[in-house]
């Protein structure tokens, strides 16, 4: 996997958590829960910094997970799928 991959996404949703205690996999569960919680889905898809990966699987339970070079480590960049959302058009 491409750490240096730049990502682009038209509707997104970041999460910030720079605890050393807590694993990457427990960061994900726990900001996956208050993006259900926000937007009453599941998310399907997170971009975390390429380095964060290192050691982890690519997917939490359904969530995947892809490293972006444009993620700053300890930020979550979970990709809103506005179709299944009631958004105002603009």
């Amino acid at each position: 996997m491409d750490s240096n991959l730049v990502t682009s996404v038209k509707l997104g949703w970041m999460w910030f958590d720079d605890d050393p205690k807590t694993s990457l996999e427990d960061k994900l569960r726990q900001a996956s829960e208050r993006y259900r919680q926000k937007f009453g889905q599941k998310p399907r898809l997170c971009y975390v910094n390429g380095g964060a990966l290192a050691d982890s699987p690519p997917a939490v339970g359904s969530v995947q997970m892809r490293g972006a070079g444009n993620v700053s480590p300890g930020y979550f960049l979970f990709v809103v799928e506005s179709e299944s959302l009631d958004l105002p058009v603009a």
